[in-house]
């Protein structure tokens, strides 16, 4: 019994001794914030606005309707008419 006191004595004595000294407090301390992110942006093109609900989108991804307008699905070109 008594060496389970001893063992749980030195492990509390080590655990301190790490973190007051600099390599322990190293490894509790937050690390510095890096740069920031910079946006990613993606190049859609020509952008086109959808006739039914306003949505701009690219113009490669829209759906031209039998009236020749462009919707964002083929859903808002059929609720169009």
């Amino acid at each position: 019994m008594d060496f389970l006191v001893d063992l749980i004595i030195i492990w509390g004595i080590i655990v301190l001794y790490r973190r007051w000294t600099a390599a322990g407090r190293a490894r509790f301390r937050p690390a510095p914030p890096g740069p920031a992110p910079t946006p990613r942006v993606r190049s859609g093109g020509e952008m086109a606005a959808c006739a039914h609900c306003g949505l701009f989108l690219p113009r490669t991804d829209t759906v031209t309707g039998t009236d020749g307008q462009t919707y964002c699905s083929r859903e808002h070109a059929r609720a169009h008419r």
